[in-house]
């Protein structure tokens, strides 16, 4: 997981039940093996778990999961780093402002880069 979390990465995942008719396996399904590992993960890689009874749902879950990271891709793609250093390094920086001159630009500042959902 730390290898993951270090590359910024995002988890999606499905967990789909084999046996659609039986109440008992759509109730199991956060609870076996792969949902235990997957629910924690997808919330530290701040990802998307989804636990499915009915494989329908996929029709609307996968183009769903493609818009995100679609939106997703293009936020890192259209970054710029800004990198402040000072002579001496006696506490934090302070009034840092960043300011967009281009009309119609949008922005977000972020202390590691990272977007949340």
């Amino acid at each position: 997981m730390k290898n993951l979390v270090a590359r910024r990465a995002r988890l999606f995942v499905t967990v789909n039940s084999t046996r659609s008719g039986d109440a008992r396996a759509q109730a199991d399904i956060n609870t076996n093996r792969q949902a235990i590992i997957a629910i924690p993960y997808t919330k530290v890689l701040n990802g998307r778990y989804e636990a499915i009874a009915i494989f329908n749902r996929l029709q609307t879950l996968l183009p769903d999961y493609g818009k995100e990271i679609a939106d997703y891709h293009k936020r890192l793609t259209s970054q710029y780093l800004v990198t402040v250093t000072r002579a001496s390094s006696s506490g934090p920086v302070e009034g840092v402002t960043i300011e967009l001159a281009r009309e119609g630009v949008t922005g977000s500042v972020s202390l590691d880069g990272y977007f949340p959902r």
